[in-house]
């Protein structure tokens, strides 16, 4: 054993060192006092780090995510908010955990094949998920249509032309045309204005399609009553089916006299179609002044729109629209519906360097309203210039859901 005094070995068992005379503690044979101390800091050191490895092989403040969370071991960000401990940025609480592939996840997105909910074999780097793309427009009789295409074959006309076209489809109201809203020269077309208002005042309960308003003869043209049927009592629907059927002058003269120009224009306006003008009688206005009559192709569609949806009760609807608006006086396939071939009901006005004309085109599938209002050139161009337009219109609109 050693003296701790002096150092120096000395035989075991003696009570005293040898040289240097220090009494020896006998109390733990073969240990002394050196010894403890220099062996309690080794085996202090083994435990600590024994303590250490435990806990990294036991962590017991690991929570793995596969435990708690959904497929895949995806931690939902609206679940589990960061606590603050975490790797994560921008709160993404997944970061940079590994998928089941073994590829590196996008931070805090799951993956495709990982969340059933968003399940999705293709990868267009967002996290696996594909943005779908937002639903198309259905086609409709408008949005098929090119503007230009339309501007191009109204230029056939002349550059000196005053003209206004619409297209609007029947099934939703959309439209599109060339100078859609400008008013312009009504003539005949003045006709919409006052069956509009006639399925107004019927739907109001102020008129009926069997009241009796006297006949005015007045002027010549176009027409199918008689200058010995002035002075008859005739019913509004006598009188609208002589206005549709025959572009017939005085019936439409009669019926202006019978509403009043300022009441045609007051329910026109109070709808919204505020193109109206009515300053005068067919035959007694001038053109392109302040006594003629206005009107947009807009319009005569917005009101043609409307009875064909039935949007007024009273008898003036779609099915009055099919029996009465067929022109049958031999001008009814000269101008919009002069190169097509179905269903259709049409009205127009003529005159020396004028072309009016809306109609109804019926496919079966997408039916549409066309007007076309057109003066200042030779009224026969302008009958050409609005079959090339009605062929147009129809071949697109034909062309839909093909």
């Amino acid at each position: 054993m050693r003296c701790p005094h002096c150092g120096r070995n000395i035989p075991d068992n003696r009570p005293q060192c040898i040289y240097c005379g220090t009494r020896l503690d006998m109390s733990h044979p073969g240990t002394n006092s050196e010894n403890k101390t220099n062996i309690l800091p080794i085996a202090g050191f083994f435990v600590l780090m024994v303590a250490i490895l435990l806990l990294l092989i036991f962590d017991p403040f690991h929570t793995d995510s596969s435990d708690e969370d959904g497929p895949g071991g995806q931690t939902s960000q609206e679940a589990a908010p960061d606590s603050g401990d975490s790797d994560s940025n921008a709160g993404n609480t997944a970061s940079g955990s590994p998928d089941t592939d073994g590829n590196d996840a996008d931070a805090g997105t799951p993956s495709g094949d990982d969340n059933p909910a968003t399940a999705d074999t293709s990868d267009n780097g967002n996290g696996g998920q594909t943005d779908t793309p937002p639903a198309k427009d259905p086609d409709t009789a408008a949005s098929v249509l090119d503007p230009e295409k339309l501007r191009q074959i109204m230029d056939r006309a002349g550059s000196d032309v005053n003209y206004s076209v619409c297209i609007t489809d029947l099934n939703t109201g959309s439209y599109t045309g060339v100078n859609a809203s400008d008013p312009t020269s009504a003539s005949a077309m003045v006709a919409v204005p006052i069956l509009y208002a006639a399925a107004y005042e019927i739907d109001r309960g102020d008129l009926s399609l069997s009241d009796k308003i006297t006949f005015h003869y007045s002027v010549g043209g176009r027409g199918k009553l008689k200058k010995s049927d002035n002075g008859r009592s005739l019913s509004l629907e006598s009188l609208l089916q002589a206005m549709l059927e025959y572009s017939d002058n005085n019936a439409t003269n009669t019926l202006i006299d019978y509403f009043g120009m300022d009441t045609l224009e007051s329910i026109c306006h109070k709808n919204g179609f505020d193109s109206v003008r009515i300053n005068g009688r067919l035959m007694e206005t001038k053109d392109n002044t302040s006594s003629d009559n206005y009107i947009s192709a807009k319009d005569l569609c917005g009101m043609i729109y409307q009875l064909y949806s039935n949007k007024f009760s009273g008898g003036i609807n779609r099915s009055f629209l099919t029996r009465y608006m067929h022109l049958q006086d031999g001008s009814d396939d000269s101008g919009l519906c002069g190169s097509i071939h179905c269903d259709y009901y049409n009205l127009n006005g003529v005159k020396n360097n004028k072309y009016n004309e809306i109609a109804i085109i019926d496919n079966n599938v997408t039916p549409y309203a066309i007007a076309y209002l057109a003066n200042d050139a030779d009224m026969e161009r302008l009958q050409e210039v609005a079959a090339t337009l009605g062929e147009y219109v129809h071949k697109r609109v034909d062309s839909i859901g093909e």
